[in-house]
């Protein structure tokens, strides 16, 4: 990532930056979570400095934003402050003249890049459950997001689930959507999960090989921490889940005898 400087209109830096501090808990926690100095963000916050882009991607990412989100508060994108002081476009010019301008940009990109890595990596060492969640997050609005809704208001990725969240309201169950989990070593997000119930809903048609080992892994996985799993998938698609036969599940009657069979309060 080139480092910019980013020219918010005038509030929009401060609402971030306060959507962040709200989330963290306060200004010290969000401090050691992004590793953004304390007095950092009290001037990003009264837009006393611009926020850099390596700072913006670190609230994005903490907030499950992408750029494109905030865009239009964007007023302009300005260069590193060596492209700003006095005198830079002259600077700029002798550097292209004499041929280093370009070996000098790439080793900012470089640079930027470098240390980019270093706080993903330290992220995921220090806080791995909230990294992961908020990669998840990331990698949930690409294409625009979830944008089925439920009958209760909650967004969720097709029609199937859908049904099977409005089904489970409709029973009065208390249900988490794609709760963190992280069993073996691997971080998973099962779509639906009721006490100690997990419930996988998936209408492939004619699934890969490897999506069928990567769900039976999932399975298996979820039993070994101590959870009852299954597989809801539609009637007219059970014949290409044989590998999993054990485990569908296609009807909500089937669900509401899984669910009474092995959660405490179905």
């Amino acid at each position: 990532m080139n480092k910019t400087f980013l020219k918010f209109k005038k509030g929009k830096q401060r609402a971030l930056v306060l959507a962040a501090i709200i989330k963290a808990g306060s200004e010290r926690k969000l401090s050691k979570l992004l590793q953004i100095h304390k007095a950092r963000i009290n001037d990003f916050k009264f837009e006393k400095r611009n926020l850099s882009s390596i700072y913006t991607h670190r609230l994005l990412l903490f907030l499950g934003l992408k750029k494109e989100d905030i865009q239009s508060d964007i007023l302009v994108e300005l260069s590193p402050n060596w492209g700003k002081i006095k005198g830079g476009k002259s600077v700029v010019k002798l550097k292209k003249e004499k041929g280093t301008f370009h070996d000098e940009m790439q080793m900012l990109k470089k640079l930027s890049s470098l240390r980019m890595k270093k706080w993903h990596e330290e992220m995921k060492r220090k806080n791995p459950k909230q990294y992961h969640i908020w990669q998840y997050e990331r990698f949930k609005k690409i294409g625009g997001g979830y944008k089925v809704k439920t009958a209760n208001g909650l967004f969720v990725r097709n029609g199937l689930e859908r049904e099977l969240a409005n089904f489970l309201s409709s029973l009065n169950l208390q249900f988490q959507y794609e709760p963190y989990l992280k069993i073996n070593n691997k971080v998973y997000f099962p779509d639906f999960m009721i006490n100690n119930c997990v419930i996988e809903a998936t209408e492939w048609r004619h699934p890969s090989q490897d999506k069928i080992t990567a769900l039976k892994t999932k399975i298996h996985n979820y039993q070994d921490a101590g959870y009852s799993a299954c597989v809801f998938v539609p009637p007219k698609y059970r014949n290409f889940y044989k590998e999993v036969e054990n485990w569908l599940i296609s009807t909500h009657a089937q669900l509401t005898d899984f669910l009474s069979l092995h959660s405490s309060d179905a």
